[in-house]
């Protein structure tokens, strides 16, 4: 046997060195993706994943990780149960809500107009000494529109 022929490496052995360097960068990944799905869900809940009840959640847990389980997680091991505060925008529409019934209640129901109201209130217009010739012209239209309407 020659110098060159002891010092390659089978070919069998270089594949199964490149395998094992993918399932590395696989793990790798997975690892990544998992400590970020973590670090999210623990913000769900009001904690960080690098501070106090966080970190200890984050490098105990080793469930599915889904908000809800390690919401559960944090519950059981730590008796943190998170209350979320309410968002601004909601607030800002209750109170917008809470106004508007405040003020539906404040005004005066609307009374129904007759026809003959509606007509009267355009003669007034009509006879106004003050009317423009846009006013009465105008007048002259919603009165006949009335009478075409009924």
């Amino acid at each position: 046997m020659s110098d060159t022929e002891e010092t390659q490496v089978p070919e069998e052995t270089n594949v199964v060195r490149d395998q094992r360097e993918a399932i590395k960068r696989k793990d790798a990944e997975i690892a990544e993706m998992r400590a970020d799905a973590i670090s999210t869900h623990l913000g769900s809940i009001g904690l960080e994943v690098g501070k106090g009840l966080g970190k200890a959640i984050a490098q105990n847990y080793d469930g599915k990780t889904t908000a809800e389980d390690i919401a559960a997680f944090a519950k059981s091991e730590y008796d943190h149960e998170y209350v979320p505060e309410q968002a601004p925008q909601a607030q800002q529409m209750q109170a917008a809500q809470q106004r508007a019934d405040a003020f539906g209640q404040a005004a005066a129901p609307m009374q129904p107009v007759s026809g003959e109201d509606i007509v009267r209130s355009h003669d007034q217009r009509l006879a106004n000494p003050d009317a423009t010739r846009q006013d009465a012209q105008n007048a002259l239209e919603a009165k006949v529109q009335h009478y075409l309407q009924n």
